[in-house]
């Protein structure tokens, strides 16, 4: 599962097959895992798939990183040239500085089709506000926002995640590579076997996603689900 360009998901289109849990194929589902769901198991995991598809599509409609950079330089560019010429043409209680500059900042105000427009007015209200965007974007920070991880693997990071933190933790066997821990732990719900190395999850996420998911694909996005602390119980 390759990485994507990085992005800071905000907003996305809506792009949900399942609106309703009646809406899963679950002769599928149930025919792909051996297992008949109740009709609480369905609502759970109808839940599970809903988030994944709404966290899926943010990262499909988020915004590159470098374009969101782009744009704050330049607000914060455009914002400290309206700041400096109220500086330049004006005083903090708004009168002119000399009668060169006067001479300038005045023609400019009649040359308005506007009888009733305020030049130093509008212009010391446009720079206070320039100073709060300067003020709030030049220290902002995107980077606790971003990812770049596919929108496929966040979507299924998301879905094994959601089911985990409602199983059952039995101990297990120590795990190896990067999943062994002091405490490994088994997990079950829905009468299966949701683990990473083992279980029923392959099975349950192809039906559900419409696509092949691996163990290994599994295994990826458990840990991928770690470093991002949304798997609450930590093997």
């Amino acid at each position: 599962m390759a990485r994507s360009i990085q992005r800071v998901p905000v907003i996305g289109k809506p792009d949900q097959p399942y609106w309703h849990a009646e809406d899963m194929d679950w002769h599928d589902i149930e025919k792909e895992t051996g297992v008949h769901f109740s009709e609480e198991d369905r609502k759970e995991i109808f839940r599970c798939a809903f988030t994944a598809y709404v966290e899926e599509s943010l990262v499909n409609g988020a915004a590159r990183s470098a374009d969101i950079e782009k744009l704050k330089k330049q607000l914060v560019r455009h914002a400290s040239g309206i700041v400096e010429i109220a500086q330049t043409y004006r005083s903090p209680d708004g009168y002119f500085k000399n009668d060169e500059l006067e001479a300038v900042f005045l023609a400019v105000a009649f040359s308005s089709s506007d009888p009733d427009f305020d030049l130093t007015t509008s212009l010391l209200q446009a720079a206070a506000q320039c100073k709060k965007i300067i003020e709030a974007l030049s220290d902002s920070q995107i980077d606790a926002h971003t990812t770049n991880r596919a929108a496929n693997v966040v979507g299924l990071m998301h879905f094994v995640a959601n089911a985990v933190n409602g199983a059952e933790a039995r101990p297990g066997q120590k795990a190896t590579g990067y999943l062994k821990s002091p405490n490994v732990f088994e997990y079950y719900r829905w009468g299966l076997h949701l683990s990473p190395q083992t279980g029923d999850l392959p099975a349950l996420c192809s039906a559900v996603f419409k696509r092949k998911i691996t163990h290994s694909n599994i295994q990826h996005v458990f840990h991928a689900a770690r470093e991002e602390g949304l798997i609450k119980r930590q093997q």
